[in-house]
């Protein structure tokens, strides 16, 4: 019976092994559908994003997950959406990248000036504790723009 300890544990913590090598909070499926509510100090829900995950690639040190997602209003109206976001976890790090998070139709109204556009991803790290301080992803637009 001991002897069949050891094997079964394996067999059963091998997927765990495998996610954990990049991020361990992160069990992504294509598929799946990850819903986040807002509310607000009363209780009352702000809003709600629905994220889907459309495809989905594993690597040897990580992963590449693409999704779509969509932002509803308190009154469940869809007021943001957008596919093809990538998500990758490489070396323990989850990285969301900002640029999508731009509507095509921005950057084809500015398409004709002269601008610059800076992303700074967000990263969860593996390796979280209570208290600990994560950068915010931004997207900072600048350059020729036409307005005050």
């Amino acid at each position: 019976m001991k002897k069949l300890i050891l094997p079964l544990i394996l067999l059963f913590a091998m997927p765990v092994i495998g996610w954990s090598q990049c991020n361990p909070y992160y069990d992504i499926k294509v598929g799946m559908v990850l819903e986040t509510t807002s509310y607000n100090p009363k209780g009352k829900s702000e809003g709600k994003t629905v994220t889907t995950i459309e495809s989905f690639d594993q690597s040897s040190n990580g992963w590449e997950a693409v999704m779509s997602i969509e932002a509803y209003d308190k009154k469940d109206k869809l007021v943001y959406e957008q596919e093809d976001v990538e998500m990758t976890c490489e070396d323990g790090v989850l990285s969301l990248n900002m640029d999508r998070f731009i509507p095509e139709e921005t950057m084809q109204a500015f398409k004709d000036m002269n601008m610059k556009v800076e992303v700074d991803n967000i990263e969860i790290p593996d390796n979280l504790e209570v208290g600990m301080i994560l950068d915010d992803g931004s997207v900072t637009i600048s350059g020729d723009l036409p307005m005050t």
